[in-house]
């Protein structure tokens, strides 16, 4: 679902063609964060999104000129199938133009954004969405409602404290590889985690591959794919229920990727399902 919401919130200024500015270190900063999810990279990733501009998509086309103070700036937000209000914006006009290469857009400072967000019912803003019918040139985040809340402040979102570190190399799989499936996955399993995925909007692909432990044990995987990150909370719960899919008595394993997966199991994985642009 999408619709248009108004902001009372001025001095935004439309970008045309690529600005001078295009948020090299802001796209380093996510790139690093991606595939070493570590602290460090957590808080300069944060600290780069509150100084950048932000590029943030517009139902309708403005001036070069600053938009007043106090006018109605028009706002597109979207929902999820749970419920879930969300809007996009982006780190430089390459990757908006992914997204929607017709689409209108202005500019706005990272802090001076997220004050604007905090007058508003949004329960996300996702970094860099793209149309799965195109290739993914930049990485992708979602900022939650808490952080939202810290980046208006001017200040780095605390690490929750459920939230653990994760480890893009997969400390379980130290010294494991990956393969190709080499055994037949059943068509009834299959089946029922396309219905699965298909019926979250969230998920982007699954992949089917082998993890091979250094003990000689190998084990089949499938590797979910997400349109954009979300919280561990959200993750959880489209895992539970693709492992549902799944017989007890199957030994199967289930990841999310990241970019650090990606490139290891590029040219060996079967793809399960993918998301269509309908």
């Amino acid at each position: 679902m999408k619709w248009v919401l108004p902001v009372v919130r001025g001095l935004f200024a439309r970008l045309k063609g690529t600005p001078n500015n295009t948020n090299q270190s802001l796209i380093r900063a996510m790139e690093e964060y991606a595939l070493d999810p570590t602290d460090r990279h957590r808080t300069r990733y944060f600290q780069e999104l509150l100084g950048s501009f932000l590029a943030v998509p517009t139902p309708e086309p403005w001036g070069l000129e600053e938009i007043a103070a106090g006018k109605k700036f028009e706002l597109l937000v979207y929902q999820k199938n749970g419920g879930r209000k969300w809007t996009p914006a982006f780190t430089d006009m390459a990757a908006l133009r992914i997204w929607d290469p017709n689409i209108s857009c202005a500019a706005k400072r990272g802090q001076d954004f997220f004050q604007a967000m905090m007058e508003i019912d949004l329960d996300e803003v996702v970094i860099n969405p793209f149309d799965p019918i195109r290739k993914r040139i930049r990485p992708m985040a979602v900022v939650t409602r808490s952080e939202i809340e810290s980046l208006a402040a001017g200040s780095v979102p605390e690490l929750p404290p459920w939230k653990e570190e994760i480890d893009p190399k997969f400390k379980g799989w130290e010294g494991a590889t990956f393969h190709p499936c080499g055994r037949p996955f059943p068509s009834r399993v299959e089946l029922r985690l396309r219905r699965t995925a298909k019926q979250r909007d969230e998920v982007l692909k699954l992949v089917l591959f082998d993890v091979r432990y250094p003990s000689g044990v190998t084990r089949p995987v499938i590797g979910i794919d997400l349109w954009h990150a979300l919280p561990d909370e959200e993750m959880a719960a489209i895992m539970k229920q693709l492992m549902r899919c799944v017989p007890r008595a199957m030994v199967m394993e289930f990841t999310f990727l990241n970019q650090y997966l990606r490139m290891e199991l590029s040219g060996k994985t079967e793809v399960i399902f993918e998301r269509s642009s309908g």
